[in-house]
């Protein structure tokens, strides 16, 4: 089966469904096992968002330096978490990507699907924005990488207007980032405490 055709199956599945398929993955294992997370949605929109990211970077089979520094900087929008421990999650999942997981279109179309679920609009905007930076890192824009492009924004929902603009800016090279005052997100998971930065900022639909 194609990649279009398991996200497309992937879009129709319940998130419980997705849970499931994410919840054998060896980055969520890695996830449940180091972070300072409350709960299991947490776990499972973390390692939802490392996957995608990381996929996003590998997909046209040259992770570099470039995008390496891209990743670990749009995975640090979302947490609150060092460089070092960062890159350690990263490094987990691209060996499972390029493991047998890695050759399963239906793993790799459950996290896309999974944030699309979970994720309120503002933050599905942003991580298709986010994915758009790390493709667009090393300069250069391989049709592999537009194609996973316009796959992550069906599951995500976008418009169809809003996915060829960021497509024609990601191949223009424009930079899609716009300056984002920290204090801008919601932390979702909170309990509430403004005395400690939240491990994961992410806002749920």
């Amino acid at each position: 089966m194609g990649l279009k055709y398991s996200f497309s199956a992937a879009i129709t599945k319940s998130t419980k469904e997705l849970e499931q398929i994410i919840l054998k993955s060896q980055i969520y294992q890695k996830t449940a096992g180091i972070l300072r997370l409350k709960n299991d949605k947490q776990k499972m929109t973390l390692s939802s968002i490392i996957l995608v990211f990381t996929k996003a970077s590998m997909i046209d089979r040259d992770f570099n330096e470039q995008e390496r520094q891209e990743v670990i900087k749009r995975i640090q929008r979302f947490l609150n978490l060092g460089e070092d421990e960062t890159y350690a999650l990263i490094l987990e999942t691209k060996k499972e990507l390029q493991g047998l997981s890695g050759r399963n279109p239906d793993f790799i179309a459950a996290p896309f699907a999974y944030l699309g679920k979970v994720a309120n609009d503002k933050t599905k905007d942003k991580l298709f924005r986010y994915l758009t930076n790390i493709v667009a890192a090393d300069k250069k824009v391989e049709e592999e990488e537009e194609y996973l492009l316009e796959l992550a924004g069906m599951a995500f929902g976008l418009p169809e207007k809003t996915i060829r603009e960021y497509l024609l800016a990601t191949e223009l090279m424009t930079d899609l980032e716009e300056i984002q005052k920290k204090d801008e997100w919601s932390d979702s998971f909170s309990s509430g405490s403004s005395t400690e930065a939240p491990v994961i900022r992410f806002e749920l639909q």
